[in-house]
């Protein structure tokens, strides 16, 4: 596996070679649009495309990926006449490889490529994301398609040339609002230079997320612990879905459709960038007050090493282990007690130092030369942290996917990172004095 382009989802890297050959199985995509269908909604299938295929995946043997192109065509076109059949009227084909440097072979190819899929069954929406076009615009306006999608988070300035180089009867969607963090879209600012594009465009302006909204955590109306005022900064997809709503709604009636929704928006963006806990103060004063001394060791590496080694007197191979010691049944169900308020915190601290004695009885029973704690009293080694430091902030559900069912649930950095009081001294003072 590998990321997907500079994003945290991973995607398992399709591998070739010469010899290799294509079939088509469709199943689970023709499923999901039955299903779309029959409960009312018209759905616009996303796949990738050919070359962005081909372009990331792996010649084992080292044989040009482009001699496979006229092999995967013909299966792609059988894949979108079996869309057709099912009802659909657009696909949209995903071709982010072209926002990269392509050489003439690979642009050659995409122009072979969408002549060979234009057959006129359903309607093809060529999305670009994470980045400029730059010299492949060009190579866009080229291709038979029916609309391309422009990435306006990555390349607003290109916005301009798209319009005005574009055939005149192709769709032109525009991903305003961010696929890819959790910030609320400045709507206002967004249909300050959005509305003379709707002008020239009319019908054929789209409106869209700027990429894939798997990026982002799902709904934050889960969020019912978060406080208040970090939750009002915030948008998940269902939030910026909204957003794309109250805009489209702004190009279509006029903003005073939406003036309740704006007047939000706005106090929202503000109550952030004036917030003393995005721009800390006493954090701007510690950074100017940084010299080059405080980078600098007091005394040269031999000298520690020779104190180093006089006070812990430690073989030439020492033994140790990881520092982090099995997350147990007991230790889970403590912080799960402490945190919904069944037990206090003497009783959670005392069970904490009792699994961090167990570790430390047992190294020495196995006699390791360095000893660590155990690390009990860490549920995630971010989320310990970040827990304890300000200018982040924790979901109770802001899950994103990593790759297949696995997910993850990143820290929120809203604001200037300070930290209030000492981390770890505590657990490691407590552990040092078994020893003592």
């Amino acid at each position: 596996m590998t990321k997907w382009f500079d994003t945290n989802y991973h995607y398992i890297v399709p591998e070739f070679d010469s010899q290799t050959m294509f079939t088509l199985d469709a199943s689970r995509l023709l499923s999901q649009l039955d299903e779309a269908r029959k409960q009312g909604v018209r759905t616009k299938p996303v796949i990738i495309g050919p070359v962005t295929y081909l372009a990331l995946g792996k010649a084992k043997d080292g044989s040009d990926k482009l001699d496979l192109l006229p092999r995967l065509l013909p299966v792609y076109a059988r894949l979108l006449e079996a869309l057709a059949q099912a009802g659909a009227r657009w696909v949209q084909i995903d071709e982010p490889i072209l926002v990269t440097e392509l050489d003439g072979s690979w642009q050659n190819a995409f122009v072979r490529a969408y002549q060979a899929l234009d057959t006129g069954r359903v309607k093809l929406l060529l999305a670009t994301y994470f980045g400029q076009l730059r010299e492949n615009l060009a190579l866009v306006n080229r291709l038979s398609v029916q609309g391309v999608h422009l990435d306006t988070i990555n390349a607003r300035e290109e916005v301009a040339e798209l319009v005005k180089t574009s055939p005149p009867d192709r769709i032109i969607s525009l991903g305003i609002v961010n696929g890819r963090n959790i910030w609320k879209t400045d709507l206002e600012a967004t249909l300050d230079w959005l509305e003379p594009v709707a002008k020239l465009l009319g019908d054929r302006l789209w409106i869209a997320p700027s990429c894939s909204l798997l990026h982002v955590p799902v709904d934050l109306a889960a969020e019912e612990k978060m406080e208040a005022g970090i939750r009002s900064w915030l948008a998940f997809a269902v939030q910026k879905l909204e957003e794309i709503r109250v805009m489209g709604l702004a190009l279509d009636r006029g903003r005073s459709a939406v003036t309740s929704e704006l007047v939000t928006n706005r106090a929202a963006l503000a109550s952030r960038y004036s917030s003393p806990r995005v721009n800390n103060s006493d954090v701007k004063k510690a950074i100017a007050a940084i010299t080059e001394s405080r980078g600098r060791r007091k005394s040269e590496f031999a000298a520690r090493a020779t104190k180093q080694a006089a006070l812990l007197q430690l073989p030439l191979y020492p033994t140790t282990t990881i520092g982090s010691f099995p997350q147990t049944r007991e230790i889970r169900l403590a912080r799960s007690q402490f945190k919904s308020g069944k037990i206090d915190e003497g009783t959670y601290k005392t069970t904490m130092h009792r699994e961090i004695e167990h570790a430390v009885r047992e190294q020495e029973k196995l006699g390791l030369d360095v000893l660590v704690h155990g690390e009990a009293e860490r549920n995630d080694m971010v989320e310990y942290f970040g827990e304890q430091l300000e200018g982040y902030a924790f979901s109770q559900n802001g899950w994103v996917q990593s790759y297949g069912s696995r997910c993850v649930k990143p820290p929120i950095l809203f604001g200037d990172i300070s930290r209030p009081k000492a981390m770890t001294v505590e657990w490691i003072s407590y552990a040092a004095s078994l020893r003592a």
